[in-house]
């Protein structure tokens, strides 16, 4: 269980909090001694509770907390966040908001600043770490799931054969109406790989907000959505889905 203070770590988390407080070197260093003293930090009781100072050094940054004389998001700061977020289960809310915050702030700063080379890599550190987070809250619930799965499929008849006409090369192949000429197969190599990722994160970006229904769904889905849109602002289906999502805040 965190602590707010006492114990043999207070003044160590006295200093984080101190240096939370300061300029960017000083945040810096605050974010590797809270990633060093969380470093097994489920095998260690009494930790002081560090996500006021995660805090103080996010909020200050618009939740894009920079790396010195490049610009690009500091890693530590997601890993600050997934570390404290994974120490206890009372932290896990608290990890996946700030995380979704953090998303959100990527998408200001690509607003504001059009060119932002580093937008992607920066956005999939941040995923992962969500990632990461939301695994540990819904360990439980995707194990229930996937007993259900389970069951329901032991229930099913076993599949029969394709009915004439559906052989395994119309399966494997596309299929032509009938009256027209079947696609062209052959599609260039470059262009599939292309948009290969493109078609992943979308379906991803959809299951996510078609399975939402938990808090904790929502928000993932929502910030899942809110990255996908800012690179393809067009794809009025995920907007759509985004919009219909449930409204958890009251506001």
């Amino acid at each position: 269980m965190a602590k707010t203070g006492g114990g043999r770590f207070s003044e160590f988390f006295e200093l984080i909090a101190d240096y939370a407080k300061r300029d960017h070197a000083h945040q810096e260093k605050a974010l590797r001694m809270i990633t060093v003293a969380y470093e097994g930090a489920p095998e260690v009781e009494g930790m002081p509770d560090a996500r006021g100072a995660v805090d103080d050094i996010l909020s200050g940054n618009d939740y894009v907390f920079p790396m010195s004389g490049l610009g690009t998001l500091d890693p530590r700061s997601v890993d600050a966040v997934v570390r404290v977020a994974l120490y206890e289960q009372g932290n896990r809310e608290w990890g996946i908001d700030r995380l979704c915050k953090m998303l959100q702030g990527l998408v200001r700063r690509l607003d504001a600043e059009g060119d932002y080379p580093d937008y992607e890599e920066d956005i999939n550190v941040v995923m992962t770490g969500l990632r990461t987070v939301v695994t540990g809250v819904l360990v439980e619930e995707i194990a229930e799931d996937l007993q259900e799965i389970a069951e329901d499929a032991s229930a099913l008849p076993p599949t029969t054969d394709a009915p004439p006409g559906m052989g395994g090369e119309e399966l494997g192949g596309a299929v032509a109406p009938p009256g027209e000429s079947p696609p062209d197969a052959t599609e260039e190599p470059g262009r599939a790989e292309e948009a290969a990722p493109i078609a992943d994160r979308r379906r991803e970006v959809m299951d996510l907000l078609a399975g939402a229904g938990t808090v904790t769904e929502v928000a993932v889905a929502r910030a899942a959505a809110d990255s996908y849109l800012a690179s393809d602002p067009s794809d009025g289906d995920v907007r759509a889905a985004r919009d219909r999502l449930p409204d958890h805040t009251g506001g």
